[in-house]
């Protein structure tokens, strides 16, 4: 959109000036041409709506000249945007028209665009194409441009800040006291922190010991006398066997349990006369 603008509506203090100064000779020109009715192309504008301000970032000249040929207006193209569309925009101007830029006006250009947090962080040749310089100037004045150094400063300052916090966080987690009986120890790899469980190293797995069950108590071994009941019983089971069997064989058997019987009656007489004595 172009629109005539009274000279006071241009703002220049944006830090939207292409250039790192104003050529006296060109201004003395242009001012001669003005005067003389001269028409010029307009100058380029971006318009922020927020703040309702025109900034200039093409025609430093032209506006200067201007003011010393007495006019209250002049021509703009206006676009809209904000400042740092116009910052954007100003390191792109008059390298196609207009006063041939010196060095020092393409330095003013690389060091407005490393300025900005976006293409501060861009390869060389996207600020070379950018403000339309050549690669080896952009590399041969980007590392002594103030903002780059500033930021390498602030990005290596928080690189060894992090490193120095990992490293005492590392020193904290070594000097915490370590029991023989903890299960857990913080083991540090790799610049990272792990928590390793060490409640089996270094020992064996318990082996179960099966018990075998409890052998029995061999019963004391006693000598059991035949009683009077189990000789009549043998003379009972012999008698029986008379009625049975042949004589000869009943008698030999009555005889055995007869032996028997007088035997354990011996026996017995001699334990009661033992007895008698000890009392």
């Amino acid at each position: 959109m172009s629109k005539e603008l009274f000279l006071d509506e241009f703002n220049i203090t944006g830090g939207t000036q292409p250039r790192a100064s104003l050529n006296e000779e060109v201004i003395a020109d242009y001012t001669e041409a003005m005067q003389r009715g001269d028409v010029f192309q307009p100058v380029l504008v971006v318009y922020e709506a927020t703040t309702k301000t025109y900034w200039l970032y093409d025609g430093f000249h032209r506006l200067e000249a201007a003011r010393r040929a007495g006019r209250k207006k002049l021509d703009a193209d206006i676009r809209t945007g904000t400042l740092r569309d116009a910052v954007l925009l100003s390191c792109t101007t008059n390298s196609r028209h207009g006063l041939r830029r010196t060095n020092e006006d393409k330095k003013v250009a690389i060091f407005r665009l490393l300025a900005d947090i976006e293409w501060a962080d861009k390869p060389n040749k996207d600020i070379a194409a950018h403000c339309r310089v050549s690669l080896t100037f952009v590399v041969k004045w980007r590392s002594d441009s103030p903002e780059s150094t500033t930021r390498l400063g602030q990005h290596a300052s928080r690189i060894l800040t992090e490193k120095d916090e990992q490293k005492q966080g590392n020193e904290e987690k070594l000097s915490r006291p370590r029991t023989q009986d903890s299960p857990v120890r913080q083991v540090i790899r790799g610049g990272k922190d792990y928590e390793m469980k060490v409640g089996k190293i270094g020992k064996k797995p318990a082996v179960a010991v099966r018990e075998e069950p409890a052998l029995p108590e061999p019963a004391a071994t006693t000598q059991i006398q035949p009683t009077r009941i189990d000789l009549l019983e043998a003379l009972v089971v012999a008698l029986r066997a008379y009625l049975a069997k042949p004589t000869q064989e009943v008698l030999r058997g009555l005889l055995d349990a007869l032996g028997a019987l007088d035997e354990q009656a011996e026996q017995n007489s001699q334990t009661v006369n033992g007895l008698e004595r000890g009392a």
